[in-house]
């Protein structure tokens, strides 16, 4: 197959968002993932003239009013909370234009390449995994490239692995095991999507037990519900076709789910159970603790773009007018590993809705009403993988979906 350009900077807009390397300017300034946004920015000037689509351009200054509005609005319950948000909305600027280059990007190429593409890849990452999880030799050169390379944020629970999983999860040259497996989960389920491949789903069956083997990751699980959504029109008419009772079948499915889930994380579950499970404390418990607190207080419009600060100090404060002051968070910066909740923390109930709102008003115009509720239910189940609002991963994400959901032929 012969690539272009285009597809050249593609690949190496993937890496660069895969590997999330950063380029310190200063010893507390830096740009995050700045291979992703060099690449993104090359794309853009390539396809510039694609952002003056009305559709293109009313939907990006919209997104970005709405954000700024949520900055002007917002409290400032903590000192240099405006330079953060600030802060977060360039890097939420970067992205979306990052974004909108890749959707221009990946039309450009077509369905038949971008196909091509996100299979090389995931025959690669599996096949890394394999040799890390097998390999002394690569594992040891892995684990020196992501010290050497990485200046934070280095994943050091390999013994936490060893008591969940059995095995140290493979990284691939990655920060830490989860960022290998939400790309699995992205690259198999949007091939998945727009590939014209006979045997694809018979493929994707093994790729996602292969890699649920390989990584010991639950993130992996998703790939199910996702394509399921994905594909919900395409089941009705199977089961109407050839008459097939709908319920027994989709028990059926739910309990060989739930099977292999307790049967490859039995340990973790009962850890998360007994609330032992310090992954799922940082993760949902205290997250969602902080998220109603702070939806409490501010209902309407949230604590403001990049403001996890503030909802940091109003949940202090309740816990204090409670009495719990043991539980009061120092250090703790509230990530919820969720883009759409962090949405709903950052803009309020109201600004979600502007942003819903925007999003089919201008950018899924096109979309039938069944597309809508496929790309918005996909993103929400993507969003429990983890990722900012401000991130590139998130906006990659979002495009990839868009250019999925867009071809897909639903009748």
């Amino acid at each position: 197959m012969r690539f272009s350009i285009q597809a050249t900077f593609l690949i190496w807009f993937l890496i660069g968002c895969y590997l999330n390397m950063s380029l310190f300017i200063t010893k507390t300034i830096f740009i995050p993932n700045f291979i992703a946004y060099f690449f993104a920015f090359v794309l853009l000037i390539i396809h510039i003239k694609k952002l003056f689509v009305r559709k293109n351009f009313l939907f990006i200054s919209s997104f970005f009013l709405v954000s700024i509005l949520s900055i002007i609005f917002s409290p400032k319950l903590a000192s240099g909370i405006l330079k953060e948000q600030l802060l977060s909305l360039i890097q939420l600027i970067l992205s979306i234009f990052s974004a909108m280059s890749i959707l221009f990007t990946l039309e450009f190429l077509g369905l038949r390449k971008v196909s091509r593409i996100f299979f090389v890849f995931i025959i690669i990452l599996l096949i890394g995994s394999i040799f890390e999880r097998f390999i002394p030799f690569f594992t040891d050169f892995s684990d020196w490239f992501r010290n050497t390379f990485y200046s934070f944020d280095v994943y050091i629970s390999d013994k936490r692995d060893l008591n969940m999983v059995g095995f140290i999860r493979p990284k691939f040259f990655s920060r830490e095991p989860s960022f290998l497996s939400q790309f699995l989960v992205l690259f198999i389920v949007f091939w998945h999507t727009i590939t014209s491949f006979k045997y694809k789903n018979i493929l994707v069956t093994l790729f996602t037990f292969f890699s649920l083997i390989i990584t010991g990751s639950p993130k992996i699980i998703l790939i199910f519900p996702i394509l399921f959504l994905l594909n919900i029109q395409r089941i009705k008419n199977i089961l109407i076709k050839y008459n097939i009772v709908s319920i027994p079948l989709f028990l059926i499915i739910t309990i060989v789910t739930l099977y292999f889930i307790y049967f490859f994380f039995y340990e973790r579950i009962f850890d998360i159970i007994n609330l032992k499970d310090q992954s799922f404390n940082l993760r949902i418990l205290i997250p969602g603790a902080v998220l109603i607190f702070a939806l409490l207080k501010y209902p309407y419009f949230g604590v403001g773009l990049g403001a996890k600060e503030n909802s940091l100090q109003v949940f202090n404060d309740t816990l204090s007018s409670y009495g719990y002051d043991w539980m009061i968070q120092q250090n703790f910066a509230p990530d919820f590993h969720s883009y759409f909740l962090e949405a709903i923390h950052f803009y309020g109930f109201f600004g979600l809705f502007l942003i819903v709102w925007l999003f089919n008003k201008y950018l899924l115009t096109d979309f039938s009403s069944l597309k809508r509720f496929i790309f918005w239910m996909v993103l929400i189940f993507i969003g429990l993988m983890g990722g900012s609002v401000v991130g590139i991963k998130t906006w990659l994400t979002i495009s990839l979906l868009y250019f999925s959901v867009s071809n897909m032929k639903i009748s």
